[in-house]
């Protein structure tokens, strides 16, 4: 993703679940999902009558939207394209949201005319719409209407449109507009457009010269030099020669997500001078995100100049610190330090860093097996499944686990432990000299490694867990020195088979990937599902002010919800709250410090069995806004939604965003992995 963020992610509750157990929760699930699809989707094809009771400022009153809604939800592009050119301003606004959602590029030329339009509204949707489409047609129109447009709004937003479709030339052109710095709106969408860019790996010298120039611009507003920022956190060249100017903008940046981005960038500058104001912010006492940024900045220098700050760092107070700490000496420590990190793994007061410190312990030690032993005994003894996965990850950097790892990965009670096995095993294979190691045991006369994780992968993809089967098959098409070992591979074109549309498009696409790979066979592409109905009594009977009440173990968090621009996903949402869904749901921080997920991510219960047609909006997300986790495909998850820590323009335009956090901020930046919500209600 472009651009460093914190989010929280929420779904189901994670507990061992045995099969019986899982039966029963599975036929729960679908019954309670036949409620919330008849009731927000399902089977009433119905529209509202105009006349039937709607809470105030609800849009959907208006049978017409309703229809724009309901062709939207069935990707017909063709009769959402006849909107385009109706006579009410609203109705061609809705229309263009709607096909921008379903990005088909064969509207493109229907939704430019709107460019044109009479009224703001509309021409600044229609630029959003093409951007959202991003077919390089758009490029054209976007460019010839640009400076016949009267509202800065309108430009900015074609300007950023120009940077989700357009070719390089154009770049250049962004570049090459002179904006006042007062013109706020105008320079966040010059801006926004060379991140755009930059996220389809198109860039020049003029784009860094621009982004540099409104970063180091204290006159500049903060907000368009948040989004600069951003731009050199994800920049992959060396920045050395503006190591003074990010210093300075450091120290004159105002949001905590201007200085976060500021130090990713001061990283990649390679100078003493930048790692002496990185220790220095270390020592400081800075926000947790910007500390953690520092932390992961030092990793573009030498160990030797990092060692005696990270060792500190361990006894932060701050497990998240603590822990990011103790996964820089992870990645980049030394075998000299081998006993002081096992010393320091037992005095830590986290488990999450006891963990990592073992995990680096175990993959720098020359002598592995107490170390592996130590860390197999603590995973036995555990009760906290967190605890458990981190166990098994730090293990990685032993061979000699494998057979304690496939154990875990096939048979554990817990999917959550059998997919996190397997990311093991697949991690364990990435290691630097995994293969020379594996022949080196193979002359020995030990066991074939490669022959082994091969039929290890072949199972995995056998048993029907959509994230493990995406995870095997991936591993298989990195490698194909694994397919020497199968007879055939017909298990995979099987697995292709056997996945259930939507739910499982993206094991569907990785698949796909792996059988033309392997085979140089092309899979067929999965069915566009189309039978999402809204219900329109229920959408309509919800209040734009609807709030709901986070009751966590580290205090209340209060989210409002934002009806007009998400109906599906609010509705359903809504109805899940009031089940119960998420009561006593646990958070879990399954991808370090950056991202928070809750609960069955990645398949671990199944939780995306059923899915929602993705519902864009123009707002941007800012700090505590709230959405529900996106496919890769164009589908919403039905039950993941996340909190952002961080506002971040790779997350704009690409999730339904459904609710804003008003009261509990605080809260949202103290959760921690086990943290549970006790009970969601509405209010």
């Amino acid at each position: 993703m472009f651009g460093t963020f914190f989010a929280i992610f929420v779904a189901r509750k994670n507990i061992k679940y045995s099969k019986e157990i899982m039966k029963v929760k599975l036929v729960c699930v679908a019954i309670m999902w036949l409620t919330v699809v008849v009731g927000c989707g399902g089977l009433n094809k119905q529209n509202t009558d105009a006349n039937s009771e709607t809470a105030e400022g609800n849009i959907y009153s208006d049978a017409t939207l309703q229809k724009i809604y309901d062709l939207r939800c069935r990707r017909n592009t063709a009769e959402l394209v006849r909107f385009l050119s109706n006579n009410y301003p609203e109705y061609r606004k809705a229309a263009a949201m709607a096909v921008g959602s379903l990005r088909d590029s064969m509207a493109t030329l229907s939704v430019a005319t709107l460019l044109s339009d009479d009224f703001e509204d509309v021409r600044k949707t229609a630029a959003f719409a093409l951007g959202e489409i991003g077919h390089q047609s758009a490029e054209y129109n976007l460019l010839e209407i640009y400076n016949k447009e009267q509202s800065d709004d309108v430009k900015a937003s074609m300007l950023e449109a120009l940077g989700k479709c357009a070719s390089p030339k154009s770049l250049d052109f962004v570049c090459n507009i002179n904006i006042e710095k007062e013109n706020v709106t105008l320079l966040a969408g010059q801006i926004r457009s060379i991140c755009r860019f930059a996220q389809r790996s198109i860039t020049s010298a003029a784009a860094v010269d621009k982004a540099m120039e409104l970063l180091l611009n204290s006159d500049v507003n903060e907000k368009v030099r948040a989004t600069a920022a951003e731009y050199f956190a994800q920049y992959n060249g060396n920045l050395s020669r503006f190591s003074t100017g990010l210093i300075d903008a450091f120290a004159a940046a105002k949001l905590v997500s201007t200085k976060t981005n500021i130090i990713t960038a001061m990283g990649k500058t390679g100078t003493t001078e930048c790692l002496g104001f990185i220790h220095g912010v270390l020592g400081s006492g800075y926000d947790y995100r910007i500390c953690i940024s520092a932390i992961n900045a030092c990793a573009n220098y030498e160990y030797s100049k990092n060692r005696e700050i990270m060792l500190n760092l361990l006894n932060n107070n701050d497990v998240r610190i603590s822990q990011t700490a103790a996964e820089y000496i992870f990645d980049n420590g030394s075998v000299a330090d081998t006993t002081v990190y096992l010393d320091l793994s037992r005095q830590n007061q986290f488990w999450q860093t006891r963990i990592k410190l073992l995990a680096a312990t175990l993959k720098y030690s020359k002598d592995k097996k107490a170390i592996a032993t130590s860390i197999k005994s603590g995973f036995e003894v555990s009760n906290n499944i967190y605890e458990k996965v981190a166990l098994l990850h730090a293990l990685a950097g032993d061979l000699g686990s494998v057979g304690f790892l496939t154990e875990q990965t096939f048979n554990a009670d817990n999917q959550m432990l059998r997919t996190e096995g397997l990311k093991t095993l697949i991690d364990m294979t990435k290691q630097k000299d995994f293969k020379k190691n594996a022949e080196k045991q193979r002359k020995h006369g030990g066991e074939n490694l490669i022959e082994e994780f091969s039929m290890i992968f072949k199972r995995a993809v056998q048993n029907g867990n959509p994230a493990m089967v995406a995870l095997a098959a991936n591993a298989i098409a990195e490698d194909l020195g694994y397919t020497d070992y199968y007879v055939n591979t017909f298990f995979l074109t099987q697995a292709l088979h056997n996945c259930e549309i939507p739910r499982d498009e993206d094991t569907y696409r990785i698949l796909a990937q792996a059988v033309l790979k392997i085979n140089g066979q092309i899979a067929p592409e999965p069915p566009v599902v189309t039978d999402f109905y809204p219900d329109w009594k229920t959408i309509c009977s919800i209040s734009p002010n609807t709030k709901v009440k986070l009751h966590t173990d580290k205090g209340d968090i209060t989210i409002l919800l934002d009806i007009n621009h998400a109906p599906l996903a609010v509705a359903n949402f809504l109805k899940l709250v009031e089940s119960g869904y998420y009561d006593q749901s646990v958070f879990n921080d399954t991808m370090g410090i950056t991202i928070e997920n809750h609960g069955n991510v990645n398949g671990y219960e199944d939780n995306r069995q059923f899915l929602l047609p993705l519902e864009l909006s123009q707002d941007n997300f800012s700090e505590g806004s709230v959405a529900m986790a996106s496919s890769t495909m164009g589908y919403a998850s039905s039950v993941e939604w996340f909190v952002t820590r961080m506002p971040s323009i790779s997350l704009d335009g690409n999730n339904t965003l459904i609710a804003s956090i008003i009261d509990g901020l605080d809260i949202v930046h103290k959760l921690q992995t086990g943290d549970k919500i006790i009970k969601a209600e509405i209010i």
